[in-house]
């Protein structure tokens, strides 16, 4: 689950989640839901396409899936239905025993436990291509962190564009 602002222009913000039943992918085969912030009640919003996924959002309302386990991709979701809005494919990251992403100034980082052995490669991906080499570079920028990170939490006031 992760906070994801209404807009760019409402910066309140809401909890959505995406329910981690075991089914890496497959046509609607998760529920995507939000949690009410006056009521704490859930919400669903629909079925999302992946059972396997971490959710994080973005300052300007988007909300994104990082969906596994091999090959893993980053997935756009329309917040009021779940449904896909853009896949973009993660070759060579590989969820392995933990995994966790985050969104910051433009770009996600991806963290994973791909050989199962309670350490994090930490993946960055040009989501924004703000080095204008028009292509979304996936590089691994740390091979083997001393930790499992198995959760990445962001805020919504995380910048939105190259600091």
């Amino acid at each position: 689950m992760a906070f994801v602002s209404n807009s760019a222009d409402d910066k309140c913000d809401r909890i959505y989640g995406n329910h981690y039943n075991g089914v890496a992918n497959g046509d609607m085969v998760s529920e995507f839901f939000s949690v009410d912030p006056e009521t704490l009640v859930v919400e669903p919003h629909g079925l999302s396409d992946y059972g396997l996924a971490e959710v994080t959002g973005t300052g300007d309302g988007r909300a994104f899936l990082f969906a596994g386990p091999d090959p893993s991709v980053l997935v756009e979701v329309d917040k009021a239905t779940g449904a896909t809005l853009e896949v973009t494919p993660l070759p060579g990251v590989k969820t392995g025993g933990g995994f966790a992403f985050a969104f910051f100034g433009g770009d996600f980082y991806f963290f994973t436990d791909k050989e199962s052995d309670s350490t994090s490669e930490v993946t960055h991906l040009d989501y924004d291509d703000s080095d204008g080499n028009g292509v979304q570079d996936l590089k691994v920028v740390v091979e083997d962190a001393p930790l499992r990170i198995v959760g990445a939490g962001v805020s919504t006031c995380a910048p939105l564009i190259p600091q």
